[in-house]
């Protein structure tokens, strides 16, 4: 989704991998709507909802041959809610760590060549 005969071989790469990431993404969010949603934090879930929906909206920009604007919404919508998810839970809960993930995926996401 989003590659064209036009592209070159890397960036066809990059937008397949991308296309992954924000899918197997959206897959693991997904099922956090409901459960923060069960166990008493609407709030959370809803927030994990406008990541599940950032996620697919990153995969229409890749269609539609908006890259840019969808490595950047993508990175947005995994940053953020790592540092409120980690403020509202503490640090107990570990959700800090997901951030050094963050790091390869701009290397990843935007390395020119």
């Amino acid at each position: 989704m989003g590659c064209y005969p036009s592209l070159d071989y890397d960036t066809s790469k990059r937008i397949v991998f991308s296309n992954q990431v924000y899918f197997i993404w959206g897959i693991m969010v997904f099922p956090y709507i409901f459960i923060f949603s069960y166990l008493g934090s609407p709030f959370l879930g809803g927030m994990t909802g406008i990541v599940f929906l950032n996620c697919m909206l990153s995969l229409y920009f890749n269609k539609t041959q908006k890259y840019l604007l969808s490595r950047v919404l993508f990175l947005i919508s995994i940053s953020a809610p790592i540092y409120f998810y980690s403020a509202m839970l503490g640090p107990g809960a570990g959700i800090q760590y997901a951030g050094f993930a963050i790091f390869p995926a701009t290397f990843i996401l935007f390395d020119g060549g």
